[in-house]
């Protein structure tokens, strides 16, 4: 079922404004001169006015059309915006709308109309279909029991969908990679920590975690930092960047590799674990090859082949032992910052790397051969188009230093 979110004093006279959704963040629909769906930036319709804005499927519309042309109309007096849509996650902007309070007051800041086919007592049983204290709330389109029945069957591989769209449940803390609780904890600390360190001619190693960019609007991220004999990770230096061309990556990297060399003893080693899905053994390379000027160097390698070359692959077997060694991290409160405040590590980052560990969840997937009701539970943080390199590089720091500590110096890269 849907979530109604209707806007306060809603004045129902005048045309609706009715912006459809994209792949581009900043592209409208409008009618071309053929017939047919035409495509036109987001800009094209700012300038524009409505007495009332209807959005159907709010939570899937493109939030930048949201911020940029849709918020600047809410201030035009009198005008009224009705969002009408199935819940997502609670890290959705809709979600978010939903929560809304005014300033300096617990009321809401839009009139809420929530439709949940399940009660709080059957909820809060386990009930995982349409309970028999709401049932009455079926329109008569949609109250008949075979069809019911085989909707629920249809998504069966896919419960999590089967509860947005069917129940109107938005996925919550059951679909979450990373305890709830656990990013509370550490995010205000974060608040507290991420400030200059004085910390200086660290002895450790220092892994240098970096997830390079796939094109288009991924980012490159580098995530450095250090393993105690406590078993304590402690993060030096964090940074995300679009990364357009191969001068400013070996930029950006010699900018954070630099930064965090200033602070080691001059015998403790940088120690890289670079990602190689995206341009595979040859990039990662490159990359090495770039972090050999801060010498001592060495780097991890998960290259299988007599070559022994730098890299890591991030397989959905190795990406679940990366969260988990990263969420016992957090439960445990053994993440602990020393960020520097000048350059590229700022507290931003650290609020960056927050936001997409929340987005971080389970999602089921068909099987590889298709057959009815088979799938797969994987991980992802590219929820809604959203970025996670941030969060990767992170998850790798977590995993790949302990890694190395179980296995020694035998999973290094060959010297080149």
């Amino acid at each position: 079922m849907r979530s109604v979110d209707f806007g306060r004093g809603a004045n129902r006279r005048g045309a609706a404004c009715s912006p459809a959704r994209r792949r581009d963040p900043s592209q409208t629909r409008k009618r071309g001169a053929d017939g047919f769906d035409d495509h036109r930036y987001a800009a094209g319709l700012k300038g524009v006015g409505a007495k009332v804005i209807i959005l159907e499927e709010a939570s899937r519309l493109d939030e930048a059309v949201f911020t940029e042309v849709i918020v600047p109309l809410l201030n035009v007096r009198d005008t009224a915006l009705l969002a009408i849509s199935t819940p997502l996650d609670e890290n959705n902007f809709y979600s978010t709308l939903l929560r809304m309070r005014e300033p300096n007051s617990d009321e809401p800041m839009f009139h809420v109309l929530e439709v949940c086919l399940i009660c709080e007592t059957c909820a809060a049983r386990g009930v995982k279909d349409v309970c028999e204290h709401r049932r009455e709330l079926l329109p008569p389109w949609k109250s008949d029991h075979r069809r019911e029945e085989m909707t629920r069957m249809l998504f069966e591989s896919q419960p999590q969908m089967y509860m947005q769209e069917q129940l109107g449940i938005p996925s919550g803390a059951d679909a979450s990679c990373f305890d709830r609780e656990s990013l509370d904890r550490f995010a205000s600390r974060m608040r507290c920590e991420a400030t200059t360190s004085t910390v200086s001619q660290l002895s450790y190693d220092v892994y240098v975690a970096i997830d390079t960019c796939g094109g288009g609007n991924n980012m490159m991220a580098t995530v450095s930092g250090y393993l105690t004999a406590e078993n304590e990770l402690v993060v030096l230096g964090m940074d995300a960047t679009t990364v357009t061309s191969d001068a400013q990556m070996e930029h950006e990297l010699c900018s954070h590799v630099q930064r965090v060399r200033k602070r080691m003893h001059a015998s403790a080693r940088v120690i890289s674990v670079i990602e190689a899905n995206y341009g595979g053994w040859v990039q990662a390379s490159r990359v090495a090859h770039i972090v050999d000027a801060f010498a001592p160097v060495a780097h991890l390698s998960a290259d299988k082949s007599a070559m022994h070359r730098p890299g890591v692959l991030t397989t959905a077997e190795s990406k679940e032992r990366m969260r988990h060694e990263l969420q016992r991290l957090l439960a445990e409160d053994r993440v602990r910052m020393q960020l520097r405040g000048e350059g590229g590590s700022r507290v931003d980052d650290v609020q960056l790397l927050v936001k997409q560990l929340r987005q971080f969840e389970y999602v089921y997937k068909p099987g590889a051969s298709r057959k009815y009701a088979e799938c797969k539970r994987v991980i992802t943080g590219k929820v809604h188009g959203k970025n996670d390199d941030m969060a990767i590089a992170m998850m790798m720091l977590a995993y790949w230093p302990i890694y190395h500590r179980l296995n020694g110096d035998r999973v290094l890269a060959s010297a080149s």
